[in-house]
């Protein structure tokens, strides 16, 4: 027995592959089994590489950091580890479907050369990169978001890909991104439905982002440079609104707008506008100048509409403060720019509380200051210096008239400290025998007036009214 000739050989292997269904099942065979091998191989060498570079514990602390600025728990080291190996092992993964995508294109480049039809592997080569696109997103979601939230992002994501896979085989995602891409909005030469969309996701994440720039430049400024409190809150806020601002000119470029165009539109919308916005528009610039001038900030005491609050957060068009009762309340920033607001803390935290005291006439003067003295100090908040004080305020109808003044440092417990005073002085008053007076009146009767006839006509009324009665 002979063996064939290459001449025979190859016209043998050209009459199997002559069907087009068949050659293209083949070429597909051969594509997945290189990918198999050659991404099998990469992802080997690529955890080797990144277990020698120590990559999951550098990974884990940023990571960390991330969170960190998400204000979020850093991740222990039993679960970063596992779930940093996990990314890494998902990632090397990845080399399979880039692998098998890659081979995929240049069959298609060789179809297309010889002119060999190729419409099963034109809808089959894509599914490679929608696999790529759907384990990276899954192992993201894994590594950065909570246990329930990645669940279900997962779940989300794993819906988009079967639908994505079922269009693509059945030759209608293509037509599907043909169609979000087409302008459908005659404005600024078409907005399509993908434009619309990404305009949609880059405003999304440019709030999320503006937050996450806000908390970290507000950890940063504080930590790293060492401000108060109230200049990184100022800096974060002007950081977050910058972000915001970025991101919205940002997604006017994603619907294809031009910014002259929008110029020429937001100055027509102006006028109209900003008759219905005054209030709005400002608020708005106190805001700015609340946050520029800082003669209010965050954690001050203020007095407004008669009740001591705590000026919470501090944002561009209105603040929220806390009262005592723990309730917050949104005030507008106008308030604080158009009236008059008293600031128990701008320049120190040091309030004097006067508690107003009257005792009996009978009572010595010297000694009701000692006693009331005595209470201001015996209280633990109270400051020795400025030490304590008693003013005698004059006579009244029934008593002689005291004001205690105590200092002590913060304003936002000024009507607990009061009351715990009045406790200490009843109580510094009582041991010295010192009496609490009450109002007094003299009643003088006037002689000549027949009191025994009006004693019996009041008599005689009572009677009357009692026997209607009954």
């Amino acid at each position: 027995m002979t063996m064939p000739s290459p001449d025979q050989m190859m016209q043998f292997l050209s009459q199997i592959l002559q069907p087009p269904l068949v050659r293209q099942l083949l070429a597909l065979a051969l594509t997945i089994v290189v990918a198999l091998v050659v991404g099998l191989i990469v992802r080997r060498l690529y955890l080797v590489t990144t277990a020698r570079v120590a990559a999951p514990q550098r990974i884990a602390h940023l990571v960390n950091q991330g969170r960190q600025a998400l204000q979020l728990d850093p991740l222990p080291a039993e679960v970063a580890g596992p779930r940093i190996r996990g990314l890494l092992i998902s990632l090397g993964a990845t080399w399979v479907p880039l692998s098998g995508w890659l081979a995929g294109q240049l069959t298609l480049g060789i179809f297309h050369q010889r002119a060999w039809p190729a419409d099963l592997l034109v809808r089959l080569v894509p599914i490679w990169l929608l696999v790529l696109l759907f384990w990276v997103a899954r192992r993201l979601a894994t590594v950065f978001l909570s246990p329930g939230s990645a669940r279900r992002a997962t779940r989300a994501l794993r819906l988009l890909w079967w639908l994505a896979v079922m269009l693509q085989l059945l030759g209608e995602l293509d037509r599907l991104l043909t169609w979000l891409v087409q302008p459908v909005l005659p404005v600024a030469g078409g907005i399509s439905v993908l434009s619309v969309f990404g305009a949609l996701v880059v405003l999304g994440f440019s709030l999320w982002l503006s937050g996450v720039a806000r908390r970290t430049a507000a950890l940063t400024a504080e930590r790293g440079f060492s401000v108060s409190a109230s200049l990184a809150n100022t800096i974060a806020t002007f950081v977050g609104y910058a972000v915001m601002a970025l991101g919205l000119v940002l997604a006017v470029a994603t619907l294809g707008i031009k910014l002259t165009t929008l110029t020429v539109l937001v100055g027509a919308l102006a006028v109209g506008v900003g008759f219905g916005l005054q209030e709005v528009i400002s608020n708005f610039i106190s805001g700015i100048i609340l946050l520029t001038e800082r003669s209010i900030k965050p954690g001050d005491v203020l007095e407004v509409n008669g009740e001591l609050v705590v000026l919470e957060r501090l944002n561009m068009r209105s603040s929220i403060v806390r009262n005592n009762d723990n309730v917050e309340m949104i005030v507008p920033n106008g308030t604080f720019l158009a009236n008059t607001v008293r600031n128990y803390s701008l320049s120190t935290p040091l309030v004097r509380v006067r508690v107003p005291v009257g005792v009996a006439y009978s009572s010595n003067p010297y000694e009701v200051r000692e006693a009331l003295l005595a209470a201001a100090l015996a209280h633990p908040r109270t400051v020795r210096e400025p030490a304590p004080s008693v003013h005698f305020t004059g006579y009244g109808d029934s008593s002689l008239d005291f004001a205690l003044l105590a200092w002590i440092e913060g304003p936002a417990t000024v009507p607990a400290y009061s009351s715990d005073l009045r406790f200490l002085i009843w109580d510094e008053l009582a041991r010295r025998r010192i009496e609490m007076p009450f109002p007094q009146r003299d009643l003088h009767l006037r002689s000549g007036v027949p009191w025994e006839t009006l004693l019996e006509r009041l008599n005689a009324a009572g009677h009357q009214k009692s026997e209607e009665t009954a």
